[in-house]
């Protein structure tokens, strides 16, 4: 970075040991050959506003402007530069830099220029400010020494400085400096409470950064900070495209020291968004650490993508509390500063997310669910424990899977398949419609099939294992695994009548005239009575108990239901979503497996709710105008299914009347 002053000069700052350690890298004999080229080169002319301007090029580097663009951009964030504008075409880049404002000097812009086998870099002063001839040849040449003697293979190339053949759009959009990187990560941080069971809590996060590569080294290094890492186990990792996904378990803060208590987290990178998400479902204590949840999963984002760590949080902090927003780059200002502050990165990061999947060559698609909030409404959480539960946990754990072909990958559609429940690949907006929500997804362009589901049952039993091999033809197979899950009973209890102190004070006359009986003093005196509160009774009770349940999950042989969509598609697709009932499987056709059962399909139902353009265009009220999620849609179009499933007779009462149909696959 630059050091400037007003009205003085601008000196460079360690010259001497940053170019030593520079040499520690580099070839001697390159660094010194370019350094001499360059500064035969260096020029300062008058500038157009009475200031100066610094100009130095470098006319020996092999790398193509693409790559020394794409270079000195690294170069310049580790420096302090803020970056700029960014353009290359054919053999031609530029990078617009600016040396920010400190408190005794003003801003002012460097332009960095490459050009079939030259870079040059051209600092503008604003008048007044001068600057040591000495100082800034040794400074920017420094700086082009460095981009030059770089070899191509030796440059990490990310998605702005070559784009792959499904990134064709230039350089990636809304960059982001690893500062912001951190930064957005922090302010992403969400905490995801059940309605009716807050024992765990999903805490996800997301962000972006620019300098990518491989994800299949990012999530190396994710893996090897588990190997070093003690509670960490690695469980499994899986690669689709550009997008790559690793799942571990970690140990519960504060330990529990019981068997099966241990956190399941997630650290997904998609190389062509230049994105990496991290999530974990843990205890509620450990959900309220104050910010220690957020900062463990932004340590994560950070090794993945090669960026800052986040600050530490106060080690003192030892009770859990109710997190709240600090911005860790601007401590000064008030509770509602930051509020504002997080707001604007978190806009900031979803206007990004929208152009990032516009770059990476992604299709958005918009599908109707099951409105959970509509259905449920007006229904207290003891309502929902107590009466309600089963329906309820069904209807917000049921996950319709879409299996890409070629180059798609999975999208799991549902009522709570957000962002913050699911990662990455959860929808990132939601609109509502009646009895619907429409689920806005980036999703890769290709062929999808609907080929399985799952739900999670509170209070069923699993199937008695047999083992025989069914006589019915079948559709697919039907995983299920025990779960252990709280329970919710309303009890009568007894309790006594209960009472509370009531004090006043009580003046009386002291002293009395005789003769005529008037009070010429007053004195007062405190008086406490035992009044009766409530009376003694039974009232109910809610009480909690663990019981047994299932986690079940459906593959079909063949697809339920089929679509297409292509890079740039704003798709609107019919919902489909699974209730307990859905699944019919063959009881005698069960295999025990570790913790469960797998048996043979032999049918499944599924709810079709129908996608209505006219249903989104009457609530897009609801989104800023004008807004990207505006734009996206209002400009979705419906997209015809292949249905292979059998239209059933039309639901004549209950919520999904007039609404959703069921539709069924049997085998033939």
């Amino acid at each position: 970075m630059f050091i400037s002053q007003e009205r003085t000069h601008v000196r460079a700052r360690k010259l001497l040991q940053y170019l030593t350690a520079s040499a520690c890298l580099l070839s001697p004999f390159s660094i010194v050959h370019a350094a001499e080229s360059c500064e035969a080169s260096f020029n300062v002319s008058p500038g157009s506003s009475k200031g100066h301007v610094f100009e130095a090029t470098n006319a020996e580097t092999s790398l193509p402007a693409r790559d020394a663009i794409a270079e000195m951009k690294k170069i310049a964030v580790a420096e302090g530069f803020k970056i700029g504008d960014e353009s290359v075409r054919d053999d031609h880049g530029t990078l617009a830099l600016v040396q920010p404002a400190s408190a005794s000097a003003r801003a002012f812009p460097v332009d960095v220029t490459a050009d079939q086998g030259r870079i040059s870099m051209k600092a503008k002063l604003p008048a007044g400010m001068g600057g040591d001839m000495g100082s800034m040849k040794s400074y920017m040449c420094g700086l082009l020494s460095k981009v030059a003697a770089k070899a191509p293979h030796q440059v990490d190339v990310n998605p702005a400085a070559s784009p792959s053949p499904s990134n064709v759009n230039g350089s990636i959009p809304v960059p982001f400096t690893p500062e912001q990187t951190t930064e957005l990560c922090l302010a992403n941080v969400s905490r995801e409470y059940e309605v009716v069971d807050d024992s765990r809590v999903t805490v996800t996060t997301w962000t972006f950064f620019d300098d990518t590569d491989d994800a299949r080294k990012a999530i190396d290094r994710v893996k090897g900070y588990l190997a070093s890492t003690p509670g960490m186990s690695l469980v499994s990792e899986r690669y689709h495209d550009k997008q790559g996904v690793v799942e571990f378990t970690a140990s519960p803060v504060p330990p529990t020291n019981r068997p099966g208590d241990d956190n399941p987290m997630k650290v997904e990178v998609d190389e062509g968004m230049g994105a990496v998400g991290v999530s974990s479902v843990m205890p509620l204590q450990s959900a309220m650490l104050g910010d220690w949840p957020a900062y463990h999963l932004c340590k994560l984002a950070a090794i993945a993508s090669r960026t800052p760590l986040p600050p530490k949080p106060d080690a003192s902090v030892e009770k859990p509390k109710p997190a709240k927003f600090s911005n860790p780059f601007k401590r000064s200002g008030t509770a509602s500063t930051n509020v504002i502050a997080k707001a604007n990165i978190v806009n900031r990061g979803r206007e990004a997310w929208y152009e990032r999947a516009k770059y990476a060559g992604k299709a958005f698609l918009v599908v109707p669910a099951l409105d959970v909030g509509a259905k449920y409404r007006g229904l207290d959480t003891g309502k929902l424990q107590t009466e309600h539960l089963a329906e309820f946990w069904a209807d917000v754990s049921s996950r319709t899977i879409w299996r890409g072909r070629g180059d798609g990958s999975d999208v799991q559609t549902g009522a709570w398949s957000s962002q913050s429940k699911m990662g990455l690949g959860g929808f990132v907006h939601v609109l509502s419609a009646g009895k619907s929500r429409y689920a806005l997804y980036a999703v890769d362009p290709g062929k999808y099939e609907l080929v399985g589901g799952a739900i999670e049952k509170r209070g069923g039993a699993l199937p008695k294992p047999e083992g025989v091999k069914s006589a019915k033809p079948a559709v697919g197979s039907l995983m299920v695994k025990n779960t252990l899950d709280r329970s919710y009973e309303i009890v009568k209890e007894w309790h006594d009548a209960s009472y509370r102190t009531q004090s006043y004070d009580q003046q009386y006359c002291s002293r009395q005239l005789a003769a005529s009986g008037q009070c010429v003093e007053w004195s007062s005196q405190r008086q406490h009575d035992r009044v009766q509160t409530s009376a003694a009774g039974y009232s109910d009770k809610v009480n909690t108990k663990m019981t047994p349940g299932l986690a079940e999950s459906v593959e079909l042989s063949k697809p339920f239901a089929s679509f297409e969509v292509s890079r740039g598609d704003v798709a609107m697709i019919d919902g489909f979503f699974m209730d307990r009932n859905g699944d019919q499987a063959d009881a005698s056709s069960c295999k025990a497996s570790e913790g469960g059962a797998t048996c043979q399909l032999t049918g499944l139902t599924l709810w079709r709710i129908p996608a209505r353009i006219d249903d989104v265009r009457k609530n897009l009220g609801t989104l800023k105008e004008g807004s990207t999620a505006w734009r996206i849609f209002s400009g979705a179009k419906i997209v015809p299914l292949t249905v292979n499933a059998t239209a059933m007779p039309d639901a004549l009462d209950g919520y999904e009347a007039g609404w959703a149909r069921r539709y069924i696959m049997k085998a033939k």
